[in-house]
């Protein structure tokens, strides 16, 4: 008889408890980085021109990405997206961020951090959807595309 109490006296405590102390916050997704400035670095170079994404898994071709400098036009299957870009080529894995400013969903403002690796015809790219941590390794398929050049890459030759 009195554990019944006990446990009945301790349901209506909780009951009676504050709500704030049983109150969760989300995490918070890390500040997108600042748009740099000035010259580009060499692994921005690198993504200057126009590219085909292409799945990584099929090689079947999903869309456009445009840099111009550290600008960025991607038109794929989830829709148009501008925004800028920041390469950190120096790093290993190498990392690229592509910071959503317009589109048609919830990632604006948000960005997508990603890892890369350049091959013979582009470059291999694991990013997850923004606001989501970036990935160590190339190990989920579903984060990861090719980028495949549409046009020379003239535009690597000399930092503008």
């Amino acid at each position: 008889m009195h554990v019944a109490v006990a446990v009945l006296l301790g349901a209506i405590w909780l009951l009676n408890a504050p709500v704030a102390a049983f109150t969760f916050e989300a995490p918070v997704s890390p500040a997108p980085p600042e748009r740099a400035t000035g010259e580009l670095t060499a692994g921005e170079r690198l993504f200057q021109g126009s590219w085909q994404m292409r799945s990584y898994e099929s090689d079947a071709a999903t869309g456009t990405l445009v840099i111009d400098r550290r600008d960025f036009q991607a038109d794929g299957v989830h829709g148009l997206y501008t925004g800028y870009l920041s390469v950190r080529a120096d790093l290993s894995p190498a990392e690229v961020d592509f910071t959503i400013e317009e589109c048609d969903c919830k990632f604006e403002g948000m960005t997508s951090r990603g890892i890369f690796y350049e091959d013979d015809e582009g470059f291999v790219i694991a990013a997850p959807a923004p606001g989501e941590p970036r990935p160590a390794a190339f190990t989920r398929m579903d984060e990861m595309f090719r980028l495949r050049g549409l046009n020379p890459r003239t535009a690597c030759a000399s930092p503008s």
